[in-house]
């Protein structure tokens, strides 16, 4: 019997050398082939199905068959009642990661619960919009971290928690979970757990519009990354990086950074279906389209369609991006049509992403205030103001914890004050415009000009002045110089 588990143990390790320096290849097919070569003579071996889950949620994007190889290290956890949860913990946690992966973010909160359930440290809450979703102090776990495994595996679980919560616009409870960890684990030298930490503030940070913030950080720890190899935590990096600068329209940095991810892709790892991968991409166009190059965008997103079916990638998100793109570049071709057929199928990604309560994202803004542009050009007023409406709605409940001092913010408020001089309701023109003056700093003259803009307009229109609309513009005025006397 030893004997016989001497050579299990031998053949197990020797498959897992093999599927190591299969990954180091960037051939994923081959790593999984070894790894279930091991499962075949040693079905309960726990790290190796959290392996497989990880390598086909990662490298694969198949969700699906992942979660299959989770739950059974699930499984083999619980049977195995081991005298620490440290197993089962972690299962939770990969399935947790798996969630996140297609941006499943209430079950991957579910997950992460359940993982930092077993530990006595407060859990993070479900993710309730009825609720302010304060930290839970009350249902903690019984077991201690023990080890350096379980700090980091904690540190991680929150860490995860911290960039589903910053995708939702909780920017308050992720402040909460950082104190947390300040606080449960100061001491804590896991590099890839701090690395992960660290990530998430920046992904945080970045959400929040504190681009400078961004980059003055992630250079701060270029030094470090530089001394190793290529990775995919420099494609992390470099990812939010493209993302800042393009967001300060620096474009010869984001083509810098862009396209060292998309060679370390298309030279090494070989793996198009992947969210980093079809995330630069959409950011690739998305410079090409602020230098006005819109065939060269148009042929940029046709090489990603026909590297990756974008119908089935689980980033749907991503792919609407790429959507939205397509139909900016047609835009500026003056293709009007063809533009809204695209922005309408990036719009119909994003609803069906997203129940009717569901969070909004910068993506759901972007996408109204684009199909907004294009009914404005093809003078259909009505569906225009609809859309665009509906991205400033947005636009107040993302960034309300925030403050409203974001540049998409400025964006939609201006577009929505033409749209309005334009159908001539003044009264909602000057309506924004006290807005805009009130909870916004910048150009605050701009706007206390466009207030009486809308009162010459309306006085200059005779047909206006009749209509009741124009005593309440007049009320509107008389309240707002009041309040705010030159």
């Amino acid at each position: 019997m030893n004997l016989g588990m001497k050579a299990v143990s031998s053949i197990v390790n020797d498959f897992k050398i093999l599927s190591d320096n299969a990954l180091i290849e960037y051939d994923a097919d081959k790593s999984i082939e070894y790894l279930e070569n091991i499962i075949s003579i040693d079905p309960d071996n726990i790290p190796v199905l959290l392996e497989l889950g990880n390598i086909y949620c990662q490298y694969k994007s198949d969700i699906p068959s992942g979660q299959v190889y989770i739950n059974q290290a699930i499984f083999f956890a619980r049977k195995a009642q081991r005298d620490t949860p440290t197993e089962l913990a972690e299962c939770h946690f990969a399935k947790g990661v798996s969630y996140l992966y297609n941006r499943k973010y209430k079950e991957s909160i579910n997950s992460i619960r359940k993982s930092l359930s077993f530990y006595a440290v407060p859990n993070v809450p479900e993710i309730d919009e009825s609720s302010d979703m304060e930290i839970d102090s009350l249902h903690i776990g019984s077991y201690p971290m023990t080890t350096a495994n379980d700090t980091s595996l904690v540190c991680n679980a929150y860490s995860v928690a911290n960039a589903v919560y910053g995708m939702q616009g909780k920017y308050r409870l992720v402040l909460d979970i950082n104190n947390i960890i300040e606080s449960y684990m100061p001491d804590s030298e896991d590099y890839e757990a701090l690395l992960t930490r660290f990530i998430s503030e920046e992904l945080l940070k970045f959400q929040a519009g504190l681009y400078e913030t961004v980059i003055e950080d992630l250079n701060g720890i270029m030094d470090s990354i530089n001394d190793v190899e290529f990775s995919d935590a420099h494609v992390v990096i470099y990812y939010l990086l493209a993302n800042c600068f393009s967001e300060t329209s620096r474009l010869d940095s984001v083509d810098f950074y862009a396209d060292k991810i998309i060679h370390y892709y298309r030279h090494k790892k070989k793996n198009y279906f992947d969210q980093y991968y079809i995330g630069t991409c959409a950011i690739k166009t998305k410079v090409l389209l602020e230098k006005e190059q819109y065939l060269d965008a148009l042929s940029c997103i046709n090489d990603i369609e026909n590297e990756v079916d974008l119908e089935q990638s689980p980033f749907q998100d991503l792919t609407s991006m790429i959507y939205n793109n397509k139909g900016v570049a047609y835009m500026g071709l003056e293709e009007y049509d063809k533009a809204l057929v695209e922005l309408l199928k990036a719009n119909n990604i994003q609803k069906k992403m997203h129940d009717e309560g569901s969070p909004v994202n910068a993506m759901n803004i972007l996408l109204n205030s684009n199909i907004s542009a294009i009914y404005g050009e093809k003078n259909d007023l009505e569906n225009a103001l609809e859309y665009i409406y509906q991205a400033f709605s947005q636009c107040i409940s993302l960034y309300k914890e925030i403050g409203y001092e974001h540049p998409l913010v400025y964006v939609i408020v201006n577009q929505m004050y033409l749209l309005e001089i334009e159908s001539r309701i003044y009264k909602d023109a000057m309506k924004t415009a006290i807005i805009c003056y009130t909870e916004l700093d910048d150009a605050k003259y701009l706007y206390r000009e466009r207030i009486d803009e809308c009162l010459k307009l309306a006085n200059e229109s005779k047909q206006y002045r009749k209509q009741k609309e124009y005593r309440e513009l007049l009320s509107v005025y008389k309240e707002f110089v009041e309040e705010y006397p030159d």
